[in-house]
């Protein structure tokens, strides 16, 4: 194999392990989102169970208020809906949502049930957040050591790399880089929430509206989560491709790297956009994610290489600056572990 082919195979397989983290996510996420469902049937099925009388159930059973033994019941599940808020660092505005629930008096049956689904998604999104920040924090801190290992490794020189501290990871993962506006978790607690409660309450309430059985209602909104589990999952990866992207980019601006090669993986799923930019070279100056750089669409598998034309040999100053000027060699044959000990030091 040429030296070329060998330097993007390295860099296309250390993408895909990157890729892979967000990828390691998705069942702990699957089996949140089957919890969610299966406590949700619950619920609705418990509802119809105590006020439909043989399983005739109009809307106006909905709405009337709860009586003093059912409002005593609904408030032990706010007392522990507000304890579980607590432990898992829900959503302060829905914890005070659920405080306020509890000094109200005259609350109406659907209205009852509707803040338990709630809590059911609130629960969801928290666990959602926290698993993706997890992942992505893991996917941009090995993909900015790993690149800056290949590359130092590569021209066989290198000094003490900058260790990537938490006020430095948190500001990475807080940045928002798509054209909305928003980070991850914002887009996780702002409209994928908000969506995905919209369309819940709706298709309860019509449902109670037309009389609907519970059967119906249950499977209406299992399909309302199932279309929003497949929504996180795009999250998750494009998320990932994108730190992954931004890990690289960090570690070339860091190791000097002056100009980069795009680099699609090609095979049968390789999409003719990223096909198109295959082996393109570009200044990392103009280094723009969706323009330039990966991702440039949903669930992209391309990744960048450093590029370094024919005057980039070994011990130039170029390879890998410090403050004294100090260099040392770096045998092709280090591995990764050894690396980290010696030029990273932590």
């Amino acid at each position: 194999m040429k030296s070329s082919e060998y330097w993007k195979a390295r860099f296309e397989a250390l993408n895909e392990r990157l890729l892979n983290i967000g990828e390691e996510s998705i069942p702990y996420i699957e089996k949140r989102y089957d919890t969610a469902i299966s406590n949700i049937q619950k619920e609705i099925e418990v509802f119809y169970r105590r006020f439909a009388a043989e399983n005739d159930f109009t809307y106006a059973d909905a709405k009337k208020i709860l009586d003093s033994d059912e409002r005593q019941e609904f408030q032990l599940a706010l007392e522990e809906y507000i304890r579980m808020g607590k432990e898992n660092a829900l959503d302060q505005r829905w914890m005070k949502e659920l405080e306020n629930a509890s000094t109200i008096y005259r609350m109406d049956r659907l209205k009852a049930l509707q803040l338990q689904m709630r809590q059911q998604i609130e629960l969801l999104e928290a666990e959602k957040d926290k698993k993706l920040h997890e992942a992505l924090g893991k996917t941009y801190e090995q993909g900015y050591y790993h690149t800056a290992y290949e590359i130092q490794k590569r021209v066989g020189a290198g000094s003490a790399f900058a260790v990537l501290d938490a006020t430095k990871l948190e500001k990475v993962l807080s940045k928002p880089w798509a054209p909305d506006g928003k980070n991850f978790s914002k887009r996780v607690w702002g409209d994928d929430k908000t969506n995905l409660l919209y369309q819940l309450e709706t298709r309860l309430t019509q449902g109670m509206i037309r009389g609907e059985s519970a059967e119906k209602i249950i499977k209406d909104v299992t399909k309302v989560l199932n279309t929003s589990r497949v929504a996180a999952k795009r999250l998750i990866l494009t998320e990932g491709a994108y730190f992954a992207s931004a890990s690289r980019l960090d570690a070339y601006k860091a190791m000097d790297v002056e100009q980069y090669e795009f680099v699609a993986t090609l095979d049968l799923k390789t999409s003719s956009l990223c096909r198109s930019m295959d082996g393109r070279v570009f200044d990392l100056s103009e280094y723009q994610v969706g323009l330039n750089a990966p991702p440039l669409h949903v669930y992209c598998r391309s990744t960048t290489v450093p590029f370094f034309d024919d005057e980039f040999t070994h011990g130039e100053e170029r390879a890998a600056r410090t403050e004294n000027n100090k260099l040392r060699y770096v045998p092709s044959s280090i591995t990764y572990n050894d690396w980290y000990k010696e030029y990273v030091g932590r």
